[in-house]
């Protein structure tokens, strides 16, 4: 049973939900009939329309029985009749008047799942026809549309709820008028009629009117104007500041901290707004501005204009505050807002405030705005900026045409410039809205450009809530009360890069410096007035934050200081030091350990790059490509390796040492992808200008000839890679230790080619000295131990020595894993080869796991084009032909083959193998067409690129018999072709 006329109209409230999850609400005007607004089911499309009655989610579906678009007008049906004795509003006949007091019970969109009250006043009415109510002092907020309005004089409902002016402020919004919509709709009224005849739920209160509650009093408040056009983002730090302030049965003080620019003070002007319209203050809200005015005065002023005190003249200025406070007129809540809390620290600035403060009393909730720490008694809600999709929302709401979404991509790098910081935000939108013949992009390069010198943010305009002149001014309030040493430890932070900046490295740049009093300069002066965060979690190690205009304001600081260049240069050595510890092939521990650095490597690549000295010009782009190229990321390290390129020959010219590591660097790179053809120039280059520079046996130029010795390899240019790699090994033993890990890895090399040509007594001892070399001077654990044993285990699988390859494998896999991650590349070649041996010794079970990871690992790493990539679907591919899965092996072995031929060229030694297992595949399944011609094909390309001899040539030159026999059989020789080579073969087999 209902006990208020509020009530019933609860229960005659429904929220009405599409399919694609818009929202509004309705209200019953006839047994199974609801009425709406035709914007909210506009969308419908003819699909039933979910209802929330009460609690109950899924009460029913109703579905748009007719629509007048003209006046925002809907009547739904019910779908099937209501189950339930359902009320019906009573639609008022009369007029509602300017002044009405009036009530409505809705469903927001965002918040209040249960639904809200609302309780604006009738404003008056619109010029249109048919005329609107506006309505004034209530949140109407979206998904509210659609509500019934309640007039407190009449008891009657007068009008339906269709608009909102702003869902965060109090300046309500408009409704259709009941008149209005009885002469759409006449039979309401014959409806109405019958219903209530019948139904006495709300003629009982109309009996009663004068018992209805009055409507609350408005709070008495000096809140000031609010300049922002929407507020947008802020929906939680709303929530968040409500319940700070009122979990506490004690004096509830908190503070809103944050940067100067993220909205502050607007946050706490829209808390105060919304919380005045729902009527939780109703002991009134008191506006204090602590830093421009003396708050004593102001409270003082307050209760005398809004409360009407008499204050005493013969007490001092607190105890009249404290007098105000034990006279507070009424019994509600009451909110005090003391707005920008500033001081030359946290103590001076609390300590100016707290005579004033309101005694430890329940009834007063007191609510600061800050840059500063503050006590530690203060709740502190942090305030960050806004998201992309709020700071998107801002500017649209600024920029009013289709600007920023005609350029959806440069209005999102302009709000990331930004920093997603309101007041910027707010600046630059405000500008753009007085420049409607401004393209987003003009707006960047100015950014860019000019920085915070650009005119869109020193041109604040009066009507904005925040009181800074421009985003400078709003950073210099802060930046004047630090000391030089503070501010010259800003001058260090904003020379690295918009990452955390691990506090470790600040303070071993201040080498003889006491770490406690960096403490200081960090804690009092920068954090503590909200100039920097701590980005690391509690207890972790210290990392710190820098917002982008923040940088920006520290930047134009530092070019005016004296020691700046000093600064440079030493933020450069520093970067420097960390990209030299970056080895060739990191180790996952390796790259764990700087991953942190490599934004900070990278600003000094870029930004800071004429303070490299020549020496070290190259580094920070090495250290670079290395860390990428070292997870297999080539794609993030090509453009790194470019600019190094390009850097060290405009600074250095062509003749330079750099210059020939900086080829040497790109080319292997380019190797590691399969882009042979645009890795030899380099690497030739680099090998020429190696021995003009240094003499014709220094080991770098050995170095260079292993490089060109591989690629020739890698192509099937089998005798020039032997003299390369000959050549490299005997320089590197005439000038090295015996037992260098160059040395080692020189004959690791040769083995390798050797193994290629089947030369496998030349081989073997070359890897075992090899493995032995390296285990000895590099540890057992290291990444080229295991490449070694990789090497001679593959030696041992060529010549059927399974027992012997197989814990060589094993061991391989296990420190690859273990030093590189499980998601390196390497890993994936690793598991390949003991794959290999799996299916060798037919245990095809192990092998098919071995072969999925590896494949998924390179797809993900390398991309879907690459030669591991065609290796690794290959090798699944032989795997299901030798079980017998030939509909699941055909597939990836053309698709190995399509990948090869694009990535290596059409004579390729893989291309070669790629077709032979294809045909193979073929034959297995009696399907002859094309095996001829991929096999002679298959047999050109090992004849031209290992010779006739090679393993490969042999075995082509056999499965091209052995195919001529299968068709033999098959009674099929006519679809041999005329080929010398089939020909030959023909005869050879009839003759047997």
């Amino acid at each position: 049973m209902v006990d208020t006329l509020y009530d019933l109209l609860h229960d005659c409230t429904v929220k009405l939900t599409l399919a694609n999850g818009e929202c509004g609400t309705g209200f019953f005007v006839a047994p199974g009939r609801v009425l709406t607004c035709e914007h909210v089911v506009r969308r419908a499309g003819g699909a039933p329309i979910a209802m929330r009655w009460r609690q109950i989610q899924d009460f029913a579906e109703a579905q748009v029985e007719q629509v007048w678009a003209e006046i925002d007008l809907a009547l739904l049906t019910f779908i099937e009749p209501p189950q339930n004795n359902l009320p019906c509003v009573y639609l008022d006949d009369e007029d509602v008047r300017v002044g009405d007091q009036l009530y409505l019970f809705g469903y927001p969109a965002r918040e209040f799942e249960n639904g809200r009250p609302v309780t604006p006043e009738c404003e008056g009415f619109t010029g249109d026809e048919p005329p609107f109510i506006m309505l004034e002092q209530g949140q109407v907020q979206p998904g509210m549309s659609g509500a019934a309005l309640l007039n407190r004089r009449t008891g009657k409902v007068c009008g339906m709820a269709k608009f909102t002016l702003d869902e965060y402020s109090s300046l309500g919004g408009g409704g259709v008028k009941t008149a209005v919509i009885m002469q759409r709709l006449p039979v309401l009224a014959d409806w109405q009629q019958a219903f209530h005849q019948q139904d006495g739920r709300w003629q009982r209160f109309l009996d009663h009117l004068d018992t209805l509650p009055s409507p609350l009093k408005v709070c008495p408040n000096n809140l000031p104007h609010s300049g922002a056009v929407e507020f947008v983002g802020r929906e939680t730090d709303l929530t968040n500041l409500h319940i700070q302030l009122h979990q506490s049965d004690r004096i509830a003080i908190t503070a809103v901290r944050g940067m100067g620019g993220i909205g502050k003070t607007e946050l706490a002007l829209r808390y105060a707004l919304q919380q005045r319209d729902r009527g939780i203050y109703p002991g009134g809200i008191c506006w204090l501005q602590a830093k421009e005015q003396d708050v004593g005065t102001e409270i003082v002023n307050y209760a005398i204009d809004q409360l009407g005190l008499n204050m005493p003249t013969d007490i001092d200025l607190p105890r009249q505050a404290q007098f105000c406070w034990r006279n507070w007129p009424g019994d509600g809540d009451v909110l005090v807002v003391i707005d920008d809390v500033s001081g030359p620290d946290d103590n001076a600035a609390y300590i100016a405030i707290k005579p004033y403060l309101p005694p430890q009393k329940s009834r007063f909730r007191v609510l600061l705005t800050t840059r500063l720490q503050l006590g530690a008694s203060i709740q502190m809600v942090l305030l960050d900026v806004l998201s992309e999709a709020a700071s998107l929302d801002l500017l649209r709401s600024l920029v009013r045409d289709e600007r920023v979404d005609q350029e959806p991509d440069i209005a999102k790098a302009l709000c990331e410039w930004l920093g997603y910081l309101p007041l910027g935000l707010e600046l630059v939108g405000r500008f753009l809205a007085r420049k409607p013949g401004w393209t987003l992009a003009k707006m960047q390069q100015q950014l860019h450009a000019k920085r915070l010198d650009a005119k869109a943010l020193t041109q604040a305009q009066a009507d904005m809530t925040a009181a800074h002149e421009s985003l400078a001014a709003a950073f210099e309030l802060s930046w004047q009360d630090l000391e030089l040493e503070a501010q010259e430890l800003a001058y260090r932070l904003c020379l690295f890069a918009l990452a955390p900046i691990p506090w470790e490295w600040i303070e071993n740049w201040y080498e003889g410096t006491d770490p406690y009093e960096i403490e200081d300069w960090r804690d009092e002066g920068l954090i503590n007035r909200s100039l920097i965060t701590v980005a690391s979690a509690s207890g972790a190690p210290v990392e710190l934050q820098l917002h982008q205009l923040i940088r920006e304001f520290f930047r134009s600081k530092l070019e005016l200081w004296s020691g700046a260049e000093a600064l440079k240069q030493g933020y450069c050595q520093a970067t420097v030091q960390v990209a030299r510890q970056i080895p060739d092939i990191p180790t996952r521990d390796q790259i764990l350990a700087v991953t942190a650095a490599i934004p900070h490597l990278a600003e000094a690549a870029t930004t800071w790059q004429h303070w490299l000295d020549d020496e070290s010009l190259g580094w920070p782009f090495i250290g670079l490509g290395r860390f990428y190229q070292g997870q297999g990321a080539y794609g993030q390290a090509e453009p790194w390796l470019q600019d190094c390129l390009m850097v060290t020959r405009d600074r250095l010219g062509d003749d330079h040492l750099a210059v020939a590591a900086s080829m040497n660097n790109l080319a292997a790179l380019y190797q590691s992808q399969g882009r042979y053809s645009e890795a030899e120039p380099f690497f030739r280059d680099a090998l020429m200008l190696h021995q003009r520079l240094l003499d014709d046996d220094h080991p770098t130029v050995a170095t260079s000839m292993n490089n060109l010795a591989y690629l020739c390899e890698s192509q099937g240019r089998y005798s020039e890679a032997e003299l390369f790699f000959r050549d490299a090994l005997m320089l590197r033993q005439r000038f090295l230790d015996d037992d260098h890990p160059d040395v080692a890895t020189s004959m690791n090399n040769l083995a390798g080619l050797y193994e290629l040509q089947g030369r496998y007594s030349e081989a073997e001892p070359l890897l075992r000295d090899a493995l032995t070399l390296r285990q000895q001077r590099l540890g057992d654990n290291h990444p080229d131990v295991a490449s070694s044993m990789n090497n001679l285990a593959e030696l041992y699988r060529s010549q059927g020595r399974y027992s012997e390859a197989e814990p060589l494998f094993r061991k391989a896999l296990t420190l690859l894993q273990w030093r590189l991650g499980d998601d390196h590349p390497n890993v994936a070649s690793s598991m390949n080869n003991l794959a290999n041996l799996y299916r060798l010794q037919e245990r095809y079970r192990e092998a098919e796991s071995l072969f999925h990871k590896a494949l998924m690992l390179c797809q993900r790493r390398l991309g879907d084009d690459h030669p591991d990539v065609a290796i690794s679907m290959n090798n699944l591919a032989e795997l299901y032909r030798s079980q017998g899965r030939y509909g699941e092996a055909e597939p990836l072995a053309t698709k190995s083959l399509q990948i090869s031929i694009s990535v290596l060229g059409q004579e390729h030694p893989t291309v070669g193998i790629c077709l032979c297992n294809l045909a193979r595949l073929r034959v297995a399944q009696d399907n002859f067409a094309d095996v001829e011609a991929m096999l002679l094909q298959a047999l050109r390309i090992f004849a031209h690129t290992s010779g006739a001899e090679h393993p490969y040539t042999i075995e082509a030159i056999n499965r091209l018999g052995d195919f001529v026999g299968i068709v033999i059989v098959a009674g099929q020789i006519h679809i041999l072709s005329d080929h010398p080579i089939t020909q030959d073969l023909l005869r050879q087999v009839q003759r047997q």
